[in-house]
């Protein structure tokens, strides 16, 4: 019999239910207010006209290294339906990069073409295998989530505003992809070296986050968050991602997590609606 404490831990969703997520979740886009412009004070301009290049070009990729890595594991794993989850998680961040960047474009600021944070990630990444390749994504995902709440806080533009909010639904969605397929590849390795990948990964997080502090701490400060403060909820995403990537977080050998996909992707994230924005396509209904 199984114990309690067993069937009290989390079922992973399969690959054929990410698909199905990323699929209505393309269908179920917040309608952001374009008709608005950017809306951007003069002051806001000042502050985040920086950060928001960097962010815009840390969201596009063309997946090209992802995807061989994928379609690798995929295969050996026998699970060919991951690799077309990850496509879907692709073309994901690349409608994040486009939302941005024709945000910029309306905001009339320029677009970055290169940084040299993005180029370090871009660096790591293409000589990273997929396990680490996905440490490298969840760290941006993390660290980019405090960004985007710190933008609300921020900035009074309906349609950054809005942008804001479906990247962060979107954003804890891709949190839970990369953090379930992890603990997926991580179920049989021992503790010990589950502790030290760990510590890797927490090592390089919290030396990303100190760096994305040292060049954006402006715009995290123009939204009322000090280091302390953003510090206290870098700790916390850690911590989240600790207890979510974790293999005894999950019963794994349990029947594969059933998912209702349109529920899913309306209900991505408990964000609260910003006013006026419904749930259609952000760019094709303009």
């Amino acid at each position: 019999m199984r114990s309690i404490r067993t069937m009290l831990r989390a079922v992973p969703w399969t690959s054929e239910a990410w698909v199905a997520y990323y699929e209505a979740n393309a269908r179920n886009l917040l309608r952001l207010p374009w008709e608005c412009g950017a809306a951007l004070t003069a002051d806001e301009k000042a502050v985040l006209a920086a950060s928001l290049q960097d962010f815009q070009l840390g969201e596009s990729s063309d997946g090209r290294y992802l995807r061989q890595r994928a379609d690798v594991y995929a295969r050996k794993a026998a699970d060919p339906a991951y690799a077309e989850a990850i496509a879907w998680f692709i073309r994901e961040e690349q409608r994040h990069s486009s939302t941005l960047a024709d945000f910029l474009r309306a905001a009339e600021i320029a677009l970055a073409e290169h940084t040299r944070l993005d180029a370090a990630f871009r660096w790591l990444r293409h000589r990273a295998g997929l396990e680490f390749f996905i440490c490298v994504l969840l760290t941006a995902e993390m660290i980019g989530k405090i960004y985007y709440r710190a933008l609300l806080q921020t900035s009074s533009s309906p349609l950054l505003r809005g942008i804001c909010t479906q990247l962060l639904r979107d954003e804890v969605r891709h949190l839970r992809f990369h953090r379930e397929r992890l603990a997926l590849m991580r179920r049989r390795r021992p503790r010990w070296k589950l502790w030290l990948t760990s510590a890797v990964h927490r090592l390089f997080f919290k030396g990303t986050a100190l760096a994305v502090w040292l060049r954006h701490g402006g715009a995290f400060r123009a939204g009322g968050i000090g280091f302390l403060a953003y510090w206290r909820q870098c700790r916390e995403e850690w911590q989240a991602h600790q207890r979510q990537s974790d293999p005894m977080s999950y019963d794994l050998d349990a029947a594969p997590s059933i998912i209702e996909p349109s529920r899913s992707a309306r209900y991505a994230c408990g964000l609260p609606m910003i006013s006026n924005l419904g749930s259609t396509d952000s760019r094709a209904k303009r």
